[in-house]
């Protein structure tokens, strides 16, 4: 089907597994891609990573969606590739099994090669619910952060959905306030929060109790709160 597309610019593909091996198949035209979306899709992962079709790759925007423990190494050797490329980085982690996935994305993907990413989106690095058994963090964010070598990094999104504030001071926030202001993210104006959840209409109190535990950022980026759908 990708082929009789021989001038696709932007590609989304979310949940779809190819049968046979993705080996199998090919795809001349993916150079001319210059926004790509993948989640839940590891044979198709693993293609757009395998040697006939990353060569050519020259994308700009890349999102990885709902990342899953076998997605960690291609995503690293496809972000290998894209290298100077790519300008804007959008990250998703499945909440199973967080901690592993982390652990193996830290372990695969090394973003000091992508030096001329502009902006990162990575979404529900917290989640607190009412009843306290959803409460995940993505404890190996200031660690992603650190790996980032772009000179030209001037804004970073970061999604929390909250149902209550209480479970907020649980979170790393030092780690983060540290990493968001440590040297190698110099060029770095913007830090937006994207509130989701039950506290999104009252995002003021998140803020405000975010901003306590971020001395560092309050003090030297500009860090701004949203609702979002």
């Amino acid at each position: 089907m990708l082929e009789s597309c021989p001038t696709l610019t932007s590609l989304k593909i979310y949940d779809v597994e190819h049968s046979p091996s993705s080996e199998s198949i090919s795809y001349s035209h993916s150079r001319h891609i210059r926004d790509l979306v993948i989640g839940l899709s590891s044979d198709v992962l693993n293609f757009f990573a395998g040697g006939s079709v990353v060569p050519n790759l020259n994308c700009d925007k890349i999102s990885f969606a709902s990342i899953r423990f076998e997605d960690t190494e291609p995503i690293g050797k496809l972000l290998r590739h894209v290298d100077e490329n790519l300008h804007d980085l959008g990250l998703g982690f499945v909440n199973h099994g967080l901690a592993r996935v982390q652990e193996a994305f830290c372990a695969h993907v090394d973003l000091r090669h992508n030096t001329q990413l502009r902006t990162l989106l990575v979404t529900h690095i917290i989640r607190c619910t009412y009843d306290g058994t959803s409460v995940f963090r993505m404890e190996q964010l200031p660690q992603i952060l650190r790996t980032m070598a772009s000179p030209h990094i001037s804004g970073i999104t970061l999604l929390l959905y909250i149902d209550q504030v209480e479970h907020i001071e649980d979170f790393g926030w030092a780690a983060l306030d540290n990493s968001l202001s440590a040297p190698n993210l110099v060029s770095l104006m913007e830090i937006a929060f994207c509130i989701r959840g039950e506290m999104r209409e009252d995002h003021l109190t998140v803020e405000a109790a975010i901003r306590l535990e971020m001395p560092q950022c309050c003090a030297n980026r500009n860090m701004t709160f949203l609702d979002c759908w």
